[in-house]
């Protein structure tokens, strides 16, 4: 990534728009950014990573923090770059969330956070790739430059205070970054996939041991073994039981046969009983069966009498009815001759208003022609109607449809609304991230800060203990010195002695040369020191000299662990600031707090992706409905041109026709009622004449009935006479007294078969009855009524032992079937196991390998990332040995971590002036930043030497040269040349003087009370 472009506006110190044109440094430029302390060098960094990120470099303000307090209300907080990735250039444009004044009226109203991310071809048919959404500009960054925000800052922009992160970091850090960097993620891809398997098949295998476990408790046993003796045991226990189950049941069946067979009898000996107790009942009906015999027969004799005697009957009743109808034809006679003159009357009345049909014929006509423009007019109202019922529907569901379709986009935008509020509320994500990343940081610098309290402690009583070895040899060392001295002087005067004796005047004195001699020693001393005791005495002095150096280093060495420790806590304690002093639980509370916060923001990016789907779904939706909206309102409109025809045809229609004929209805009555009164006419007159001859035909009808009644009357009169005396005749020759006895003893044919039934029934009945009991009797001789009780009580013994014997063979037979399943099952079962074993031996094995299970505990990415961490490290050590003159290379810790700790890609420095290697941590400010550095440089040569590794081609360092000094800052600056020779963008933020003189290429930041400005100077 190269940045080509950078323009900002109300961004931190800048209360104006400022641009920065990167590409009139040159394609590969060398760049100082210049200016006093606070005049906004690191501002321009932070515009950068804003725009690309979202996000400040140090992270330690959010972007809402980022508005210049000089910039004018009504001017936004805007920052955009331009920057280049290969061979294509993109533009990111970011807005944070702000307040800004209203376009209309008074105050301030909250904008919301936007980013724009396009593609630049040099023309204007630029590519849009995110039109305002802040997440999707975040993850399109991320893809298209390969790093996220925090990788962002520690291999392309060293921030102030932060370039030693990289250095530092441990070996999971320094994975996850390395593995961004160089694309091993098909490795850690591999250790998760052999993980997964390994944990699935240890799984299976776990829940199969369950298995088997639950099988064989299933059968009551512990071990295949055991079940094998359980089964072989079972089956002589098996036949003696079915052999006694099988006895015990033909016992069961010969009771049971008994039991029946003597029901059998029984119930015939009931049955004898019960048919001579019916065949006494039977005899009770004898004497009312010979009463119906004899009632049979009377009715048998009348029935011989009853047709002379219906005879008379019948034509008595006969001269009764003609007489009525003699009487009745004579009133009728009368009657008609009244009706025949009325008819005569009515039929000249008819004649005298049928003269009237000629004129109401006329009319009809007439009428008649008004009828068919009714008629036209009455279909033409039709066609209205029609064609205004097909508006009114078309037209209705175009309403229905406008307002689904006003509803759909009300919801709509009820959801963009929804979707812009959460993405506002989403906004502070990245900022409570950032902000829960910084208190898992505080919190675990509170941690290390309080181990470090710890350490120094035990490090400044070491060092009190040198200091006292230190304050003993050193006093010691002066004894010995004061007797050093003393034992040379003591030999020195006895030599002045010596000397003196052989002094004469003139003669030059070895000492001092002088030719006068006015005070020779004169003395020599007994007990002076000797050459040898001189001797003795200074080796004893550099004897103790060195202990006494040797305890000062001891103390100087304490003193550098003691101050380095010191300096480290100092530097928590600086990042922490207040915090450093409060206690680490009230740190963890805030964190937790922290994480519930950040939790609940994910939650509502779920909700967000919710409503975003459905928002796609609506908008299909509307999309839909509003093509079929479309189409009712085309046919809304053709129905209503329709609809206007029709009523012009009615128009027209109604001209033609008066207003009184223009209701085909009542035009259609008044035809009908005058073809009713033609009709009514012609009626009235063919009626009247036909009344008139059924009057003159029912008179002539009426007189010739009349005298056949009188003539039919007097011959019925005669039969009667003489049936009568027929039937006195019958009546005085048969066995009835009277015609009262003879009707008495009539009965009808259904009375007299019930009789014979009833009679017949009885004699069957009796013979049925008589037929059984012969037969029982029969069957009975010689046999005794059975004991049932006893019998059902033996029954009931064999039915007990059949039972018992039963459940005893069934308890056995369960438990053998039970454990012949439990065999079955179990041999499945460890045929299983054994698959999964073998499944285990290669994927277990593999996954133990690739995720640094024992051993080093150097899974497969990182064994990887090692060697490419070793190609890293050779090329930031060149570099590294440059600029410390000769004395630091940076080098991986091979030995493995302590605990559970990843091991692996771990640094040291290795120290040629002492041979030894140590922590990185023990550098100083100035190392430090040459090793981070050095370390950034190596990377970046190596990403870009391997094949699809991301374009590390812009480095920018913030501050870390005043650290340095004059000899170091000289080679930090010949080692950027040189790599900015190799074509990479480098950027270099400092007040250091030196690097102002030396950098022909600068971007000078000048500071006023309104704000600050960006002067570019190439």
């Amino acid at each position: 990534m190269k940045p080509r472009k950078l323009v900002v506006q109300a961004f931190g110190p800048f209360a104006t728009k400022e641009e920065l044109d990167f590409s009139r440094l040159g394609n590969n430029p060398l760049f100082l950014i210049n200016g006093p302390t606070g005049a906004g060098k690191s501002s321009i960094l932070d515009a950068i990573c804003f725009a690309l990120y979202g996000q400040t470099t140090g992270a330690e303000r959010t972007a809402t923090q980022m508005r210049c307090d000089f910039a004018s209300p009504k001017l936004l907080t805007e920052v955009s770059l331009d920057f280049s990735l290969g061979n294509k250039t993109y533009r990111i444009t970011r807005i944070p969330m702000q307040e800004r004044s209203k376009a209309n009226g008074e105050g301030t109203t909250s904008q919301a956070s936007k980013a724009t991310l396009w593609e630049l071809d040099g023309t204007e048919n630029n590519t849009l790739l995110v039109e305002s959404k802040v997440t999707e500009a975040d993850a399109q960054i991320r893809t298209l430059i390969g790093l996220d925000v925090e990788q962002f800052r520690q291999v392309m922009v060293l921030p102030q205070g932060k370039f030693r992160d990289l250095l530092l970091a441990d070996s999971k850090d320094r994975e996850k970054i390395f593995s961004q960097l160089f694309q091993t993620s098909i490795y850690k891809k591999i250790e998760d996939a052999l993980k997964t398997k390994a944990l699935a098949i240890t799984k299976a295998k776990s829940d199969h041991e369950n298995q088997i476990k639950g099988i064989l408790q299933s059968a009551d046993v512990e071990s295949a073994e055991q079940l094998k003796l359980s089964i072989a045991k079972i089956q002589p226990e098996l036949e003696l039981a079915l052999t006694e189950k099988t006895a015990a049941s033909e016992a069961l069946k010969f009771a049971e046969k008994r039991l029946d067979d003597a029901k059998i009898l029984t119930g015939k000996f009931d049955n004898l009983a019960r048919k001579n107790e019916e065949l006494a009942q039977h005899s009770m009906q004898k004497v009312g069966i010979e009463k119906n015999q004899l009632q049979l027969k009377l009715a048998l004799n009348a029935q011989k009498l009853e047709a002379p005697f219906l005879a008379k009957n019948d034509l008595h009743e006969k001269v009764g009815t003609t007489q009525a109808s003699l009487k009745l034809s004579e009133a009728k006679l009368t009657q008609v001759n009244a009706h025949l003159k009325d008819a005569t009357l009515a039929f000249s009345k008819a004649e005298e208003a049928h003269k009237n049909v000629q004129i109401l014929q006329t009319d009809l006509n007439k009428l008649e022609q008004y009828l068919g423009l009714a008629n036209e007019l009455s279909d033409a109202k039709n066609t209205q109607a029609n064609c205004q019922k097909e508006f009114n529907v078309h037209h209705e569901k175009q309403l229905s449809e406008q307002k689904k379709l006003s509803h759909l986009k009300a919801q709509i935008a009820e959801k963009e609304a929804s979707i812009a509020q959460l993405n506002i509320a989403l906004e502070a994500l990245p900022e409570q991230s950032i902000l829960l990343e910084k208190y898992r940081q505080n919190k675990d610098a509170r941690q290390k800060l309080f181990q470090a309290n710890e350490e120094l402690h035990t490090l400044k009583i070491h060092t009190r203990a040198a200091k006292n070895t230190l304050d003993g040899a050193a006093t010691l060392l002066s004894d010995l010195e004061t007797a050093a001295k003393k034992c040379e002087y003591s030999w020195h005067s006895n030599q002045a002695a010596i000397l003196a004796q052989d002094l004469q005047t003139g003669e030059a004195c070895p000492v001092c040369g002088s030719l006068e001699h006015p005070n020779l020693a004169q003395t020599l001393l007994d007990n002076a020191a000797s050459k040898e005791d001189v001797e003795q005495a200074r080796q004893k002095v550099s004897a103790q000299n060195a202990l006494r150096d040797k305890a000062k280093q001891s103390v100087d060495n304490a003193l550098i662990k003691e101050n380095t420790k010191a300096a480290t806590i100092a530097e928590i304690e600086t990042a922490l600031g207040e915090l450093a002093l409060q206690a680490p639980e009230a740190l963890n509370r805030e964190f937790e707090t922290q994480q519930a916060v950040v939790e609940s923001l994910n939650s509502t990016k779920q909700s967000l992706a919710i409503t975003q789907g459905s928002l796609s779904k609506e908008k299909r939706e509307l999309l839909q409905l509003e093509e079929t909206y479309s189409a009712t309102e085309k046919l809304a409109n053709t129905s209503k041109e329709r609809l206007r025809i029709a009523e012009s045809q009615v128009e027209q229609t109604q001209k033609k026709l008066p207003e009184k004929y223009q209701d085909s209805a009542s035009l259609n009555t008044e035809i009908a009622d005058t073809r009713s009164k033609i009709v009514n006419l012609n009626t009235a007159l063919e009626q009247a004449r036909k009344n008139k001859d059924s009057a003159q035909s029912q008179l002539d009808k009426s007189e010739a009935n009349t005298a056949s009644l009188a003539n039919q009357l007097k011959g019925l009169q005669n039969e009667l006479a003489t049936a009568i005396q027929a039937w006195e005749l019958k009546l005085q020759a048969s066995e009835f007294d009277n015609e009262a006895q003879f009707t008495q003893a009539l009965l009808s044919d259904e009375e007299q078969a019930r009789l014979n039934k009833e009679i017949d029934n009885y004699k069957q009945t009796l013979n049925t009855l008589e037929g059984a009991k012969t037969q029982l009797e029969s069957e009975l001789k010689d046999k005794t009524l059975p004991n049932l009780v006893q019998l059902e009580e033996q029954l009931t013994l064999a039915n007990q032992g059949y039972v018992q014997k039963d459940e005893a063979w069934r308890g056995i037979e369960q438990r053998n079937n039970q454990l012949s399943q439990v065999q079955a099952k179990l041999v499945d079962a460890l045929k299983k196991h054994e698959a999964l074993d073998q499944q285990y031996n290669t994927v277990g094995t593999l996954y133990e390998v690739s995720n640094g299970i024992g051993g080093n505990k150097v899974s497969l990415q990182r064994f990887v990332l090692s060697v490419l961490l070793d190609d890293v490290l050779i090329q930031a050590s060149e570099r590294l040995l440059l600029m410390s003159s000769g004395r630091y290379q940076l080098i991986r810790k091979e030995e493995r971590a302590k605990g559970n700790k990843a091991s692996g890609l771990e640094l040291e420095v290795d120290d040629t002036y002492t041979g030894k290697s140590r922590s990185v941590a023990t550098l100083s400010g100035g190392e430090s930043f040459m090793a981070a550095l050095a370390l950034a440089l190596g990377l970046s040569d190596v990403v870009q030497s391997y094949a699809g590794g991301i374009k590390l081609d812009t480095l920018f360092i913030d501050e870390g040269f005043g650290s340095l000094d004059p000899e170091s800052l000289e080679l930090a600056i010949r080692t950027l040349v040189d790599l900015q020779a190799t074509g990479r963008t480098i950027g270099i933020i400092s007040h250091v003087s030196e690097l102002k003189n030396q950098m022909a290429l600068r971007v000078d930041v000048q500071a006023s009370q309104a704000g600050s400005k960006i002067a570019l100077i190439a």
